[in-house]
């Protein structure tokens, strides 16, 4: 194997990690809002905007695509119980990888649309994403408290300061 070969190998490991760790903390923190909220107020918080879970599941599907697959094969994936069990069941993500590329080899595929997306397309869609739900839990947070000064959201900062990090290395 060359030495440009090998290299690419590793790249395309640590972006397909690097996806899946992004997207399980995303779908964690969106879970514990959603619960927290509910618990609270009665409401499903991220009803009023669906938006985000758009983006942080295109980290998912960019995954996908890092491994050959396509929307198809993506679609496929969400018709199983993997997703919830990597997300919310602590299956390791090699397993959860191993899982993908069964579906991409066996050519199991929902739908006829064979559309992709690069991981940076999948970080830019998802630093935009996280930011209008930060303003959105700002400026909603602000109005349930009724306090007249703005009521921090950090719950996602870290993530957002990732997605930045990963965005500016890749320009």
């Amino acid at each position: 194997m060359k030495s440009s070969e090998m290299n690419h190998q590793i790249i395309f490991g640590e972006n397909s990690m690097w996806c899946l760790d992004i997207y399980k903390r995303c779908s964690v923190i969106e879970e514990s809002l959603k619960r927290q909220f509910e618990e609270m107020l009665g409401i499903d918080i991220f009803e009023f905007n669906k938006p985000f879970e758009a983006a942080y599941e295109k980290m998912l599907f960019a995954v996908v695509c890092e491994l050959g697959g396509h929307k198809g094969h993506y679609n496929t994936l969400h018709q199983t119980d993997i997703v919830y069990q990597y997300a919310y069941q602590e299956m390791k993500p090699s397993i959860f990888i191993a899982h993908i590329q069964d579906i991409i080899q066996s050519n199991d595929q929902t739908g006829q649309t064979k559309d992709s997306i690069t991981v940076l397309q999948a970080a830019h869609s998802l630093n935009d994403g996280i930011t209008r739900i930060k303003k959105f839990m700002i400026t909603f947070l602000t109005e349930v408290s009724g306090n007249e000064y703005l009521v921090p959201f950090k719950r996602f900062d870290s993530i957002l300061e990732e997605i930045t990090v990963f965005i500016k290395n890749r320009i």
